[in-house]
């Protein structure tokens, strides 16, 4: 039985053939439908005269392969609900962060004007605002780009930074400005899928249903491994939820150093945290020398070889 061409398989195959010239329709193989029942019944029969043989086991690896590789997408979903929950977490507690520490300061830290700040706030608004005119822009309007971009940036970083300034001193409404918008995130992540559904539901009805061509290639030794179009629908619906994966980190990490940056840039103005900004200044300034010291020897290095 372990052989699909021996004799034994041979003669006992005859009783599942078609017989077109009989009057009963059950001998008739009309539709594939009728194809894949006498190939079901034959390998039951099989199986009842010896479970172990290895045309049955080869059937039971193809059909239980799906239901392998669905119950794994199944678990890699339930660990994507959970990274969901733990990505917005992180925003939430930069939100949490700074909103303690705005309801608790005495006073307002920031300098009342905005040219206090220097150069270095407004290249910060002004180099990106420039960059995208002239990117978006059409050829015969490049100069407006030029012009344009750096006094829009600055136009708008002066506007930034008053707003920012005015509503710290309001801290009830800078709160529910950023959890509004955080809150929404959350329940669209949260309530709508982010995965595919009907490729799911394509999955899960292969699982237990009528063996595949390459199922039954694969049970008698036509193929050596099962690629059939549900092992493609399983790569296309873990592909959906890698992107999905992407996505969800990728929101939750920028709002998370957006309300980082910000509280970073209160701090700054604070005197109480004069010293722990020494301290980075001081850190920044040996990390700086001690990469500029290595790019000139392996420059010193370079230049010896030649």
């Amino acid at each position: 039985l372990d052989d699909p061409n021996s004799k034994l398989n041979a003669w006992i195959v005859i009783f599942y053939h078609e017989f077109p010239f009989s009057k009963d329709d059950k001998y008739l193989l009309q539709t594939v439908a009728d194809y894949e029942a006498q190939v079901m019944a034959y390998l039951k029969f099989i199986e009842k005269l010896h479970g172990k043989n290895k045309i049955t086991q080869r059937f039971n690896e193809a059909t239980q392969s799906v239901a392998s590789k669905v119950k794994k997408e199944k678990t890699f979903d339930l660990i994507f609900h959970i990274e969901k929950g733990i990505a917005l977490l992180m925003p939430a507690l930069a939100l949490a962060i700074m909103s303690f520490y705005i309801f608790n300061m005495k006073e307002n830290p920031l300098p009342g004007s905005v040219f206090s700040l220097g150069w270095n706030y407004f290249m910060v608004i002004m180099v990106p605002i420039t960059l995208f005119l002239l990117v978006y822009s059409d050829e015969d309007r490049i100069s407006t780009g030029c012009i344009g971009g750096p006094i829009i940036g600055a136009i708008l970083a002066a506007i930034i930074y008053y707003a920012f300034y005015f509503l710290i001193s309001m801290p009830i409404v800078l709160t529910i400005l950023f959890a509004v918008p955080l809150v929404y995130l959350g329940i669209n992540i949260f309530t709508s899928s982010q995965l595919d559904n009907s490729l799911l539901a394509q999955i899960n009805n292969r699982i237990g249903g009528k063996p595949t061509a390459e199922q039954i290639k694969y049970t008698f030794g036509k193929v050596n491994s099962v690629t059939d179009h549900t092992s493609n629908t399983i790569n296309m619906y873990s592909d959906v939820r890698r992107k999905a994966r992407m996505r969800v980190w990728r929101i939750a990490i920028s709002a998370a150093i957006v309300f980082s940056v910000l509280l970073l840039f209160i701090l700054y103005f604070d005197a109480r945290f004069e010293s722990l900004f020494d301290e980075i200044g001081t850190v920044y300034d040996w990390l700086y020398a001690k990469a500029e010291y290595i790019v000139t020897e392996l420059t010193n290095f370079v230049k010896s070889l030649f």
